[in-house]
């Protein structure tokens, strides 16, 4: 879909960063409930928004990065680069809490991976205004 109308894809990349953080809450919800059904869904739900944000997320970095003579294949190696560096800096500084298994334990390292990609959503947002601002410039 997003092929044939690119003016959607900034808003879907929005859309579907709200959904992957919103997909983060139900599973911390299901999980403060304890239903084992609820745990499931919310997972399968959270595993499809996050799988979906991969394409819009190379796509804009694509399109932001074109105008300085950045190819597409510098772009997505940097996000590939710096998305798996972080992931596993992240994993590892999560680790002891996990390892804890306490409910304490868990709901900081749920709260840890709503702020990041939380922190994602607004570093999105920030971009968008700010190419906004040099186009008009």
């Amino acid at each position: 879909m997003l092929v044939w109308k690119p003016s959607l894809l900034k808003p879907s990349n929005y859309a579907l960063n709200a959904a992957s953080i919103g997909s983060l809450v139900f599973v911390y919800l299901a999980l403060k409930i304890e239903d084992k059904t609820l745990v499931m869904v919310s997972s399968a739900i959270l595993g499809f928004f996050m799988l979906m944000i991969f394409m819009p997320a190379y796509e804009v970095a694509v399109e932001q990065t074109h105008y300085l003579g950045v190819g597409e294949s510098v772009s997505c190696g940097i996000i590939n680069s710096l998305g798996n560096t972080l992931s596993a800096i992240i994993a590892i500084s999560i680790t002891p809490l996990l390892n804890g298994e306490t409910t304490s334990d868990s709901t900081i390292a749920m709260f840890v991976l709503i702020g990041i990609e939380s922190f994602g959503l607004i570093c999105l947002i920030i971009g968008g205004i700010l190419e906004r601002r040099n186009q008009v410039e």
